[in-house]
């Protein structure tokens, strides 16, 4: 993880943006290989990526750096 926190973009389809605190949320597959930044109004779901199993914290910069470079 950075030692500077990744800050999320608004949410492209609702708007909503995300501050420091609240932090986006975030779901995973259930087995904890992947998850993903989930906005935490309209339920829109960025990309999914590899979690190693760890804790969210351990991954989160990765995940919301996915979040920052989807589609809009």
């Amino acid at each position: 993880m950075s030692e500077t926190p990744v800050h999320a973009d608004k949410c492209p389809f609702c708007g909503k943006v995300f501050v420091n605190p609240p932090e986006p949320s975030y779901v995973t597959d259930g087995s904890g290989k992947w998850g993903a930044i989930e906005c935490g109004m309209c339920g829109a779901r960025g990309p999914d990526v590899r979690t190693g199993y760890k804790l969210f914290a351990e991954w989160r910069d990765e995940a919301v750096k996915a979040w920052n470079r989807r589609a809009p």
